[in-house]
């Protein structure tokens, strides 16, 4: 989980397995406040996704698993 200690910028990608990048987006964050992302995957095939959410110089990377 990403915090902000300042309103700033947050990139979120997602990569399929083949490292194709399928998904990306911005998103405002504030201090103290949880931020939510919606991704729509329905289009995309079933497999496992890297999702990475990158603040500045922090960076958090997790496996996902879509259509199974």
């Amino acid at each position: 989980m990403l915090l902000a200690s300042v309103s700033s910028m947050a990139t979120v990608r997602v990569f399929n397995a083949l490292g194709a990048e399928v998904y990306r987006t911005e998103t405002q964050l504030a201090p103290g406040i949880p931020a939510q992302c919606t991704i729509e995957s329905g289009l995309w095939g079933a497999g496992v996704y890297a999702v990475s959410v990158q603040q500045g110089e922090q960076k958090v990377v997790k496996m996902v698993t879509v259509g199974w």
